[in-house]
């Protein structure tokens, strides 16, 4: 039997413009003391080896590999419309000003209400190997039975909130009247995901000649 278990705890030392953010969204703002997106709380690895020599015959062997992955809870991000207040940014001006909003519309940051909820993946490697004294050219016949996903746990690998490009000219009223909108000032969020692999089972048959 065997298992471990490891803690991140992975958080933003300084506020930034971070144009490449851990899971590569887009461009983004990272603020100081927001957790890094994509990094899980927990992870885990569990299960059981088992091997059996001479099982139905002599030098045969049976190696068995049982396994569960845990993922803890992951942090997701989101884009900005550029009308929030995430705190100071060098160069970005003052909230409520029209450099602040250019430089935060569109940008990724933290999503303080998103994240992955934790899952766990179970696995199964079974390994029959057959010595075949008696052929005459095949000297080992082996079969291999993979599993993944083996409950068919239904899981999100990627997650976050996106606004698309779609330029809308400029502000008509209010305090930015005349200035250019963002290209993602006019588009609603909507949520971008990549799901997980589903359940699969593999079987293979080989031989050593």
């Amino acid at each position: 039997m065997f298992g471990n278990a490891s803690h991140q705890l992975a958080h933003y030392l300084a506020t930034s413009l971070g144009f490449v953010t851990v899971q590569e969204d887009q461009f983004g703002i990272v603020v100081k003391g927001t957790p890094v997106t994509g990094v899980p709380d927990w992870i885990s690895t569990f299960g059981v080896d088992y091997n059996k020599k001479s099982l139905l015959r002599a030098d045969d062997s049976l190696d068995v590999r049982f396994e569960g992955h845990y993922t803890g809870h992951q942090y997701t991000s989101y884009d900005l419309t550029g009308f929030q207040n995430i705190g100071p940014i060098a160069g970005a001006g003052a909230y409520g000003t029209y450099d602040y909003y250019n430089v935060t519309a569109g940008a990724t940051t933290y999503d303080p209400n998103g994240g992955i909820n934790p899952y766990v993946l179970f696995s199964l490697d079974a390994t029959y190997t057959m010595p075949t004294p008696g052929l005459k050219y095949v000297r080992e016949l082996k079969f291999n039975l993979n599993v993944q996903n083996m409950f068919d746990q239904h899981y999100y690998a990627y997650y976050y909130k996106q606004i698309s490009p779609n330029a809308c000219g400029n502000f008509t009223s209010g305090p930015f009247k005349g200035q250019p909108i963002s290209d993602y000032g006019c588009t609603p969020e909507f949520a971008d995901a990549l799901s997980g692999e589903p359940a699969s089972v593999t079987v293979t048959i080989s031989a050593k000649f």
